[in-house]
Parts: C-alpha cells; sequence; structure tokens
C-alpha cells in the first residue's frame, strides 16, 4: 500500500491513526501553529522515498515497530512534547508493541468498520505467516453473515473514545433524558466502570446524578461479583488494587508479584479433623443481586452506542433505571478462557442493519480477564421475538457462528432479584514443582 502526498498546506488539525494486532491508537493534533511542522516531521519519519525535486513523499502505509522507528519517534516526541503534551503518548505506544511489530500507519482517515476486519486480518495472517486470500475466505465463511447483518463497533485497550455530545451546554443524558440545566455534567461518566480497569472510555451524556445512582446502585453488583478476579489479577480502580475483606477472610494483592489470603476457621472447622484446608469458602458482607449483573451488562452497551439510536431502547433503559424488574430474559452465554485473556476490559455491540425480525437487534460482547459474557440487549422496541423463548435462543446462537464454534460455554440465567449473600469457593492444589 502507498501514499503518495505533496508537501502539506496550511492546515488546522491532524489525526493520525496506528492499527496494530496488540494495540491500536489515534492521535489528534489541533495546534495550527505547529502542526505543519509536525506533519512534515512525521511524513519524513515514515518516508519510503523522498523526492526532493518535485516535493513529494511516497510513504508505506505498512510499517514495522524497529528500534530505529522507535529512536526517530522518539525525536519527535522530544521536539514538541512541551508545546503538543499529547504527542508525549507515541513513545508509550511505541514500546507497547513487540519489537519488529507490523502496523498500519494512516493520516486524516475515517476506518470503516469493514476497512477495520481487513485490516485486522491482514496484520494476522503476516504475523502468523498464513496465505491472506484463504485466511480471508475462512474469515468469511465464519463472519460474512453478521457482518452483512450487523454494524459492529469494538472498544478495547487502544481505545480512547468520548462518547456522545462533546458540547456540556448541548448534553441530554442518555439514561434519564434530562438536559444540561437541570442536571450538571461535571463528573467522568466511565462507559465500562472504572473499578474494572476503564480509564480511556468515556460517555460523554450521561449526567452526575445517574452516574451517582450506577456507580453505587447495579454496577457494584457486577463488580462485586468480579473482585476476586480484581485482585488476583492486579487491576487497578480510582484507588488502586482492590483489598478484600468478608467475614472470614481476607486478600491482599500489593502489586510485587505477592498475594497474601489469610482464611479464619469458625469453631466447626477448627475441631472437625476431615476439613480440607485447600477447599474455603470465602463469606463476603455484601449482597449481590444477579439481574443486576445483565442490567449493568447493557448499561455498558448502550453507553457506547450512538444515541440516534437509543430511541430504540427506552422500556431498556427503564429497566435499567430499576422502573421494573423481569423474570423473562435471555440466557447470558459465559466463556471461561485463558486464551483470550486481556488484562484491559472489552466491549463489542453489534446492532443489526436490516428488518429481519428473527435476529435480536442488539447484541454485545464484554470481556474481562478471562472471562466473555455475550448477551442480547433486551426489551429493544425493534425486537420482534421473545429471545428468552429457548428456540428463538438458540437460532440466534446458531447465527453467531464465531461463538457456537467454540466449546465450553455456559448459559445462565440472570434473573433473580432477590438480594442474595455473595460467597466465593477458592479450590487450592498442590502441584509438582517440576
Amino acid at each position: 500500500m502507498r501514499l503518495l502526498k505533496k508537501q502539506p498546506t496550511m492546515i488546522k488539525s491532524l489525526r493520525i491513526s496506528f492499527f496494530a494486532l496488540s494495540r491500536s491508537t489515534d492521535l489528534e493534533i489541533k495546534s495550527e501553529t505547529s502542526i505543519n511542522k509536525i506533519m512534515n516531521d512525521f511524513f519524513f519519519t515514515f518516508a519510503k522515498e523522498i523526492d526532493y525535486e518535485n516535493k513529494k513523499i511516497s510513504i508505506e502505509q505498512l510499517q514495522k515497530n524497529t528500534e530505529d522507528l522507535r529512536n526517530r519517534i522518539d525525536s519527535i516526541v522530544q521536539k514538541y512534547k512541551s508545546s503538543n503534551p499529547i504527542i508525549n503518548q507515541l513513545n508509550t505506544y511505541f514500546n507497547d508493541l513487540k519489537n519488529n511489530e507490523s502496523f498500519f500507519f494512516l493520516v486524516n482517515s475515517s476506518i470503516t468498520n469493514e476497512q477495520s476486519f481487513q485490516l485486522y486480518n491482514y496484520l494476522s495472517t503476516l504475523e502468523n505467516n498464513e496465505d491472506f486470500k484463504k485466511a480471508s475466505k475462512e474469515m468469511d465463511e465464519l463472519f460474512g453473515d453478521l457482518r452483512n447483518n450487523y454494524d459492529i463497533i469494538a472498544f478495547n485497550e487502544g481505545t480512547r473514545n468520548k462518547i456522545g455530545e462533546p458540547d456540556k451546554s448541548k448534553r441530554v443524558c442518555r439514561f434519564c433524558n434530562r438536559k444540561y440545566g437541570e442536571v450538571t455534567f461535571r463528573k467522568v461518566a466511565h462507559s465500562i466502570s472504572e473499578a474494572l480497569g476503564n480509564k480511556k472510555i468515556i460517555t460523554n451524556d450521561e449526567c452526575d446524578s445517574c452516574n451517582e445512582k450506577f456507580g453505587t446502585g447495579i454496577e457494584n453488583d457486577l463488580i462485586l461479583y468480579l473482585n476476586l478476579y480484581r485482585n488476583v489479577f492486579g487491576i487497578k480502580g480510582k484507588n488502586g488494587i482492590p483489598k478484600l475483606k468478608g467475614k472470614n477472610f481476607e486478600i491482599l494483592n500489593s502489586g510485587k508479584s505477592k498475594i497474601e489470603i489469610k482464611y479464619f476457621l469458625n469453631e466447626e472447622e477448627k475441631n472437625d479433623p476431615s476439613f480440607n484446608d485447600f477447599k474455603v469458602r470465602l463469606e463476603t458482607n455484601q449482597n449481590i443481586v444477579i439481574q443486576n449483573i445483565y442490567k449493568t451488562l447493557a448499561k455498558y452497551a448502550l453507553s457506547v452506542l450512538d444515541n440516534k439510536y437509543l430511541c430504540d431502547f427506552e422500556k431498556t433503559i427503564q429497566w435499567i433505571n430499576h422502573e421494573f424488574d423481569s423474570e423473562n430474559l435471555p440466557k447470558v452465554a459465559i466463556l471461561t478462557s485463558y486464551e483470550l485473556f486481556t488484562h484491559h476490559p472489552q466491549l463489542v455491540v453489534y446492532r443489526r442493519k436490516k428488518t429481519d425480525n428473527n435476529l435480536p437487534y442488539a447484541v454485545a460482547e464484554f470481556r474481562f480477564i478471562f472471562l466473555t459474557f455475550v448477551f442480547i440487549i433486551p426489551f429493544s422496541s425493534v425486537d420482534k421475538l421473545e429471545y428468552s423463548n429457548e428456540d428463538n435462543f438458540n437460532e440466534f446462537w446458531t447465527f453467531f457462528k464465531h461463538y457456537n464454534s467454540v466449546e465450553g460455554w455456559k448459559f445462565n440465567k440472570m434473573n433473580d432479584t432477590k438480594p442474595r449473600k455473595f460467597t466465593m469457593n477458592l479450590n487450592f492444589e498442590l502441584r509438582n514443582k517440576e
């Protein structure tokens, strides 16, 4: 792939995108005084050929993260970091990429979902030394019908997004429909709870009142459900790695490759000679409502949708806001797989393009550590079928081939509205060091 660029005229903004398998990022620079100089430096840094006579630069969009490139990038950072602090992100980005990892360099380009899919597929085949045409055919067989029927948006550790209205004075809360002036928008509303490690994906149009209500309400149930994993894997929230403390245990992760677990035996366990001290039941002091976990997952998905689609989810928002509960919810598919391990929460939302009433209007995938949750966003006004019905759910699951081709899924009902004491079971094994 090749771009041919002339010497740039005066421009007011510059958007540079780096697209890699391990991480992608965007850099937007809006400094009118130095932007042309920065653009020139970038073009020279990534240039393959320079024609000084005709003032043309030939740039390969496909690049490799070499040590020489990192040094040249660092020179740009050092040159402009004072006047454009955002450029400091580049050193972090390229140091995070693997040495010699391939990536695409794109300037002022808007990448569609289809193009993003193709770029990802190309880099994947390049890394695995596979035939691109053959892999593309296999991917089309697996994802072709899905891409034809659904728009797909994805958010991961490489995403830095602010969803919704940027102008605070024009904001209308997507969860209570109140305008700026009726409510405030001072706080940063994380689309996925900050406690789960999300720092970058922000929803502009979630008001402070809703942010407070969700943060002390339904989101707490999902966070409680995932607390043990947050601690063990060192996921930092607003206040760092959480310390866990319950009726009979304490768990502390210092962040220095050491996890301390204290378990306090009760009198029955102390006097029981058959007690197996490698299987323990940790009792928390908190209650959990399972349906709130589903509500939180749906709330995450609605937090990243373009607000022009929210009119299709008015009843869903009422459900999230506790205006009603329901026993008739679709099952939530949960997969445990260390092959899909991620330190940063990931979210994928599928919104149906066509009026195929045999498929759900909106589906989402949420990944955290080694857990993947796949769920239908319920109560959409566009849906005509009831997906709590086993046959309808099975038809949906069969259509999403990339999920049903993987073994190990468990399908959980998350319709329980009764608060229950949350407990965790830990099983330890003695293993031979060899």
